[in-house]
């Protein structure tokens, strides 16, 4: 049986939200610029075609990594830039566009685009996903590091945003996790982060998404860094009260590295009873290791 744990949550500093003007948005007035930031998302998001958005992140100046991810669809259908708070006041000062860096394709990664970097000053950084072609293209950013410091969408912002096409809208977006949630059990159960999260050897976390039961295709996803034995499961609601009743894991499925997504895990299912369902996460190294996980 698994063993009951609390996860070490990072702390979020909450950037205001506010929406991208003009060209068609993601979210209605947000992210036209550094002044008005948007929060990162958590989730796959719409961009129409001539239109970029801003995201904001803090950074302790430690010299410590930063990792900037972003995928989309269809691929290569946006781009992404980072700029450092010198960057952004040459532009603020002379109007010249100079990021510190730009992502590329990772074949690693399944082919989303990727950055990688350091600096030793603290600050606001951000993040610039651009369109790149003449159609509306469908993204997911992510941003990580030991001082990096981001929050999640608020329920409001995880509403508006547009999910994936070829990801389609399966699973709702249920609510923000609570303070007092760790994920220890299905009625602890938390809801996937933009972020990065700490597991602990022989811990595990639940984390819960409705399902319509229509039939529709959902996707988890999860990226865990280093590579090491942690993995997922999904379970129904018919698994879970199995469980409670008897003590029998049956979970009706289990994520499996996949060379198309950088050898994420990847379980791809449907199903035809509406619910709440449950993603297990468990780490059963003997070492700490953190995970991504997404649910689409």
């Amino acid at each position: 049986m698994f063993r009951r744990s609390l996860i070490l949550m990072a702390t979020a500093l909450v950037v205001g939200m506010v929406g991208l003007a003009g060209a068609g948005a993601a979210f209605a007035a947000a992210g036209t610029g550094p002044d008005s930031a948007a929060t990162l998302p958590g989730n796959w998001v719409k961009l129409d075609a001539g239109s970029r958005v801003w995201y904001a992140f803090q950074y302790g100046g430690d010299g410590s990594q930063i990792s900037a991810r972003v995928a989309s669809e269809p691929a290569g259908a946006v781009a992404f830039s980072v700029w450092t708070p010198g960057g952004l006041a040459l532009w603020s000062a002379t109007g010249e566009e100079k990021p510190v860096g730009r992502g590329s394709a990772n074949n690693t990664l399944g082919g989303d685009w990727f950055w990688t970097g350091h600096f030793n000053e603290a600050g606001t950084y951000y993040l610039v996903v651009e369109s790149t072609g003449n159609i509306p293209a469908y993204y997911m950013p992510q941003i990580s590091g030991d001082a990096v410091y981001v929050a999640p969408a608020t329920v409001a912002e995880v509403a508006t945003a547009a999910p994936a096409a070829s990801a389609a809208p399966i699973a709702a977006a249920v609510a923000a996790p609570q303070p007092a949630k760790s994920g220890t059990g299905p009625a602890d159960a938390l809801t996937p982060s933009a972020n990065w999260t700490p597991l602990a050897a022989g811990q595990w976390a639940w984390y819960a998404f409705q399902y319509a039961g229509d039939g529709s295709q959902v996707m988890v996803r999860m990226a865990v860094d280093p590579a090491s034995p942690v993995t997922f499961s999904v379970w129904t609601p018919a698994d879970v009260a199995q469980w409670a009743q008897d003590g029998t894991m049956n979970p009706v499925g289990r994520g499996s590295a996949s060379k198309v997504y950088g050898d994420d895990l990847i379980w791809t299912g449907h199903f035809n009873t509406p619910g709440t369902y449950y993603v297990v996460v468990e780490n059963a190294n003997a070492t700490p290791s953190n995970y991504l996980l997404t649910i689409n």
